[in-house]
């Protein structure tokens, strides 16, 4: 019989010796199984370097896992000598699940035992309470993924979230910082998978910022995966909406110190934000949910933006681009529900010469991506025009509305729309001619006259 150590040790040492028994182990584990220290180190690192492990000798892996992560090369090679089979790759895995499973009961039951706020005066348990904590205590260890049962309890399990709602104050949904958009969909749900999308040049990017901003500036944990463009160049985008410089300044290297200084000012503001930007050239849909598995696991995570699916590398070459397409959404919302985050996938549309309004005909090559998203918005926006229309044509928790926005080019700014004006009535406004969230998190962004003029911040 295999202890705990043994089966931690076995995993982790497939990482190099066998790789596909390693991802076949990570199928139903995660650093949380591990109770030592370096092997879960050693496990998270191998999942940071994701399904590229499967392509490389062990000697490469070795020396990645050590240069990149600082893990000690005799601890690597003293697991290799012990000669753990890879063809029991999925005992080890069930085994250690298990023992996981155990010490997590053991430790809720120690925690319940030793809890005298369930007892009265007279000493006597509350059988109510202590179930009712030791249910919260247990709940990571029964596989949520995968449970039965009835309609009323289900029904009784959805009217308890509304409860706690309402008396905490604190919403399901995450909001966006819009909030013509949270009416519409309720913000963005755990375990969702949303899909934005829009042609080429109308701003995807930037709204993309805009909402993740939103999100982070209410509190939710922010990751972005960029494959088109620089870090760096995003931060741009985003010192361009909140601090009193234009976006071509920055192309142009046209600031003056003090607006340099400024920006400083706001770039430091950002660091209070939960929000993280990755970019890189080369990403599958295997490799991103490897990363973001360890980003959750080291920094927590929320809400997940990708930028954007046609830029995804295939995994198998030899499949259809729209059965590719297919699968990208079928995993990325499988690693939604998994890892219990809500996913915004960006996507490209069809390109339209007379730049009618797009429709589901405008998913160039798939309109099977669709099925499986929560929430399915389009952005369109004609090219020389300040209005932004959002249609949001699917919302399976919700029905599907239009809501709009003012695009501020030179600021990167997407501003909402109050619902009782109409589109042509807000198209030359200020970025700071109404409330919204953004303005109230940097309030010196916003001029006392309302205006956009440069050097407004002092």
């Amino acid at each position: 019989m295999s202890s705990r150590k043994d089966c931690e040790e076995a995993i982790v040492s497939f990482g190099w010796i066998a790789p596909d028994a390693f991802l076949e182990c990570c199928e139903s584990i995660n650093a949380d199984d591990f109770l030592d220290k370096q092997t879960k180190d050693a496990f998270l690192a191998l999942v940071a370097i994701g399904d590229s492990i499967a392509t490389k000798d062990t000697n490469a892996v070795v020396i990645e896992l050590r240069d990149r992560f600082g893990l000690d090369t005799g601890f690597m090679v003293e697991l290799s000598r012990k000669g753990y089979f890879a063809t029991n790759a999925g005992f080890y895995a069930t085994r250690l699940k298990q023992y996981s499973r155990i010490a997590k009961l053991r430790l809720a039951a120690s925690k319940l035992l030793a809890n005298t706020e369930l007892v009265d005066d007279l000493g006597i348990p509350n059988p109510d309470e202590a179930l009712a904590k030791f249910e919260v205590e247990t709940r990571t260890v029964v596989d949520v993924r995968s449970q039965t049962r009835s309609l009323g309890d289900a029904a009784r399990e959805a009217i308890r979230l509304q409860r706690e709602a309402k008396a905490t104050g604190i919403r399901q949904g995450m909001s966006t910082g819009y909030d013509e958009l949270d009416l519409a969909c309720g913000g963005f749900f755990r375990g969702q998978f949303v899909l934005l999308s829009g042609r080429s040049y109308r701003g995807k990017t930037t709204f993309a910022l805009n909402l993740a901003y939103g999100l982070a500036n209410k509190g939710s944990r922010v990751l972005m995966f960029c494959l088109e463009m620089k870090d760096w160049e995003l931060a741009e985008r985003m010192l361009a909406a909140f601090a009193p410089v234009d976006l071509s300044q920055f192309t142009n290297n046209d600031m003056t110190d003090k607006e340099l200084d400024q920006a400083d000012r706001a770039a430091t503001n950002f660091d209070a934000l939960p929000m993280w930007l990755h970019d890189s050239v080369s990403e599958t849909v295997n490799t991103i949910k490897a990363k973001v598995r360890y980003h959750k696991s080291k920094f927590g995570l929320d809400v997940l933006f990708v930028d954007h699916l046609q830029r995804l590398d295939r995994h198998d070459y030899k499949s259809e681009y729209r059965h590719h397409l297919k699968e990208v959404c079928k995993t990325l919302k499988s690693v939604a529900r998994d890892l219990d985050i809500a996913i915004v996938l960006l996507s490209q549309l069809r390109m339209d010469e007379d730049e009618s309004e797009p429709n589901d005909a405008s998913y160039s090559e798939s309109k099977q991506i669709v099925e499986e998203a929560d929430i399915a918005m389009m952005l369109h926006r004609k090219k020389n025009d300040n209005t932004m229309k959002l249609i949001l044509n699917k919302v399976r928790k919700g029905q599907a509305t239009e809501v709009y926005f003012d695009f501020h080019g030179a600021r990167q700014r997407y501003t909402e729309q109050p619902r009782d004006e109409k589109p042509s009535q807000l198209a030359n406004q200020s970025v700071y001619g109404y409330r919204n969230d953004f303005d109230n998190y940097h309030p010196a962004n916003a001029p006392a006259n309302g205006g956009t003029q440069r050097g407004s911040i002092q």
